[in-house]
């Protein structure tokens, strides 16, 4: 590389291996997604937030606005620049270095607190409430005592218990990750399969389940059946409102983003990935698309056997705490193993998602390290297992802090929200990158595999352009309205904080790096080592 004597590069590469395919690439934004226990967590949280939602339309607008457009724009910038850390590369050689450390670590400091500290919240809750609705319908003491005992929601000595179990799941998942790709795709691949497990087992009851036999089955179980959890609805207040609101409908989209992952982490392990140019298109773009057609799917297929109302009326009589749609199905077939195993499933699933955090939210980390943006001892990467250690275990501090909040803090839904809007924020920004990253690095766009263009002007420009507007909706769209979202003064201070602060903490570190005789500018006008 060009430039002074001095190093900027820890070293000559980062120790990193390219072992995914794109059946990896498959799998692994399958367990991200995905489709196997997210939908479930679709009815779990959605209408604990909002309610008469015409989920069609917001499947509808969630598949154009988060699964075309903004994943086309990534593959698109990955292609061009295919290199571990994602959104800090593309941004930070294509806008400026500071935009892209601030758009990433905002990024990666929301699902990191929000998202994969919430893996064993998901996992535990669902699971539990799985085995209690198992222990109701077989009359076995045992299955309601577990759920019992792993429900996060319960207050004194086990809830202390359960954290810790939590702990220690994101502990696994750390020491996965540090064993190296290779294995951890392995792992993925078990995880994957017990997804596909649950899959098997739920759809043939959807398929066969009835709105009458439903009724039926529920009934058996719970006093005044249906029509007691309608009345229960109706005096909170609830009230259907026939063809559900448009305005209801639209704010649930950035919600069902929340629960079925925000995919495009994915292209932060670019780097170890076998030709990422057609790697991400047919194993990335697969699975969102096979994820998104099972959504509208198993939405379908719920609406059919439940109602998709009932699923909100029944939100709203539990105090909006939404139901987990299996354990609902576990009324229809009260059989124990089936039930067990459904639990099993959702405990897997959802621990899944928590793992690949440990990959996605390290790369970036890693990337900053060799920038020499942060100090270069995070770029570490172990020699027997090509793994980046010592940012593995800043992911999990992280993520356990998150997890920590999850169970011990107040208004915690609130920091869910507002997490939210920092990704969208920092989106936004990466979006900027993509429209000038055929301008800034016109070579490297035209010696890419993508260099395509429409009238004259790049194709990556329009879709980051349409990207851009996407995610600066949501962000005016979270600020200006009281749908799902409350802005507040400290939140608005918190994401002037969190951005302002990382850009202005660049701006000091490469003042100090220049005092130690290493020009960080230099760095930006390569890609990043391999």
């Amino acid at each position: 590389m060009s430039g002074k004597p001095q190093s900027v590069f820890a070293r000559e590469a980062t120790g990193l291996v390219r072992a995914l395919s794109a059946k990896d690439i498959f799998i692994w934004t399958i367990v991200f997604f995905p489709f196997f226990s997210s939908w479930v967590g679709n009815f779990w949280y959605t209408p604990s937030l909002v309610d008469n939602v015409n989920y069609y339309i917001a499947l509808s607008l969630w598949l154009v606005l988060f699964c075309l457009i903004p994943p086309f724009v990534w593959w698109m910038m990955t292609s061009v620049m295919p290199r571990s850390g994602g959104d800090y590369v593309f941004t930070s050689r294509s806008l400026h270095p500071s935009l892209g450390f601030a758009a990433s670590l905002g990024v990666t400091f929301s699902v990191g607190l929000t998202a994969i500290g919430s893996a064993p919240l998901f996992a535990f809750a669902l699971a539990s409430t799985q085995l209690s609705t198992a222990g109701q319908v077989t009359g076995n003491s045992a299955a309601s005592n577990l759920g019992n005992f792993l429900n996060p929601f319960v207050t004194g000595s086990p809830e202390n218990v359960v954290w810790v179990l939590g702990v220690v799941v994101l502990a696994v998942g750390a020491l996965f990750a540090m064993v190296g790709t290779r294995f951890f795709n392995k792992v993925m691949w078990i995880i994957f399969a017990v997804g596909l497990l649950g899959l098997v087992i739920e759809l043939p009851i959807l398929l066969t389940t009835t709105k009458s036999a439903f009724d039926a089955a529920f009934a058996t179980y719970n006093t005044g059946g249906v029509q007691a959890v309608i009345s229960t609805a109706e005096a909170a207040p609830y009230y259907y409102v026939p063809g559900t609101t448009l305005a209801a409908s639209v704010a649930a989209v950035p919600l069902l983003f929340i629960n079925f992952g925000p995919y495009y982490l994915m292209y932060n392990v670019a780097g170890e990935v076998k030709t990422a140019r057609k790697s991400f298109l047919y194993g990335a773009w697969g699975a969102i698309l096979l994820s998104a057609a099972m959504a509208f799917l198993l939405t379908f297929l719920l609406d059919r056997a439940i109602g998709l109302t009932f699923i909100e009326e029944y939100t709203v009589a539990s105090g909006y705490y939404a139901p987990v749609v299996s354990a609902l199905l576990a009324y229809v077939v009260p059989n124990l193993t089936v039930n067990v195993l459904l639990a099993i499933v959702l405990l897997v699933s959802n621990i899944g998602f928590g793992f690949l955090g440990f990959m996605f939210l390290s790369r970036p980390m890693l990337a900053w390290s060799f920038d020499r943006v942060l100090p270069s001892k995070l770029s570490l990467v172990s020699s027997r297992f090509a793994s980046p250690v010592v940012a593995i275990i800043a992911t999990l501090v992280l993520a356990a802090s998150g997890w920590t909040l999850e169970l011990y803090g107040s208004s915690y839904a609130g920091v869910i929200l507002d997490s939210l809007l920092i990704k969208f924020v920092g989106w936004a920004i990466v979006s900027i990158a993509a429209i000038v990253l055929p301008f800034r690095q016109k070579k490297l766009f035209e010696e890419s595999g993508v260099n395509y263009k429409v009238g004259g002007l790049p194709v990556l420009s329009i879709a980051g352009l349409a990207s851009f507007l996407v995610f600066a909706y949501f962000v005016v769209n979270s600020i200006t309205t009281t749908v799902f979202y409350t802005p507040t003064t400290d939140q608005g201070a918190f994401l002037v904080f969190l951005f302002g602060g990382a850009i202005a903490y660049y701006f000091l570190a490469a003042a100090y790096r220049k005092s130690r005789g290493i020009d960080l500018s230099v760095a930006f006008k390569e890609l990043p080592p391999e």
